[in-house]
């Protein structure tokens, strides 16, 4: 997998995570807090995915985000808040409705 952990390193100690999958793909019910936390949710997320994940940055509304693929097709994106070059908050979007296609 490409280089994971110099972006994991841009976590804040006071992150907050949000995740929506719209009722249609699971999703974490209640917002994750704390580096901790979300790492640990993160890498959960990693250690389960098939062999063809993989991710790209890219402009999403303007903004960097993380897009997600498996199987060739988005699977999430992830954007940020940020704050003093750390990630204060992140948002997980799974909702297919709501996902681009590229």
């Amino acid at each position: 997998m490409q280089n994971i952990d110099s972006l994991l390193e841009l976590i804040s100690e006071v992150v907050t995570l949000y995740s929506d999958g719209g009722g249609k793909v699971n999703a974490a019910v209640r917002p994750i807090e704390s580096r901790s936390n979300v790492l640990a949710f993160l890498y959960g997320i990693f250690n389960k995915a098939p062999e063809d994940f993989y991710f790209e940055v890219k402009k999403f509304n303007g903004q960097p985000t993380i897009v997600t693929y498996v199987n060739g097709k988005v699977q999430s994106i992830i954007s940020f808040y940020i704050r003093n070059d750390k990630f204060n908050e992140m948002y997980i979007t799974m909702n297919p409705d709501k996902l681009p296609t590229y």
